[in-house]
């Protein structure tokens, strides 16, 4: 089984600075985007209109490039996802995706033009039960990063209790457990 990563630049190579997404002219946006990062997943959301172009550049440059994957600023950084373009959700549609992630239809505002794009929403509480489905637990070995410790989980139950333990050692969600190398991912 293969897998990719998308990475993304801070900075361009003529030193410009990445804009990300910014939603405050969104209605509800707030409400919204909190249940997102909840991972709900909100059906017959209208389109969220509109996103714009935002960074720590200056305003002059926020619209210096069109990406097809922009990550979320401000409000919208609540969101566990990205905002991407109709040819980036063309792409992601031919991969295997863990259930459930979702495409909510939304308006991008570039140079006074409202572009068609999408919010790719495919993380959050939800979602991350259906990822942990991949996981064959009795193959695999977790690692605590608090004590730099290996962690063996038997079953998918057992993996949030351990999980938020290790949270709260850390006060952090960014190191709270990762998977090791070797251990066995794949449709159960």
């Amino acid at each position: 089984m293969k897998y990719y990563k998308i990475n993304f630049k801070t900075f361009s190579d003529i030193d410009r600075i990445a804009s990300n997404a910014s939603g405050e002219e969104i209605p509800n946006a707030e409400y919204y985007f909190n249940s997102m990062r909840d991972g709900q997943i909100i059906k017959g959301l209208p389109t969220l209109d509109y996103f714009y172009l935002e960074s720590f550049d200056k305003k002059e440059f926020w619209e210096w490039k069109l990406l097809d994957v922009h990550k979320f600023f401000g409000i919208a950084g609540l969101i566990d996802g990205w905002l991407i373009s109709k040819k980036m959700k063309s792409l992601l549609c031919n991969f295997n995706i863990p259930e459930e992630h979702y495409f909510y239809p939304s308006k991008l505002l570039y140079k006074g033009e409202k572009l068609d794009y999408f919010v790719f929403q495919f993380y959050g509480r939800k979602i991350s039960d259906e990822v942990l489905k991949y996981i064959n637990f009795e193959k695999s070995v977790f690692w605590n990063p608090v004590n730099n410790t290996d962690v063996l989980i038997s079953k998918q139950e057992d993996f949030y209790p351990e999980y938020m333990k290790i949270y709260k050692e850390n006060k952090s969600l960014s190191k709270a457990m990762g998977i090791k190398k070797n251990s066995v991912i794949g449709k159960i």
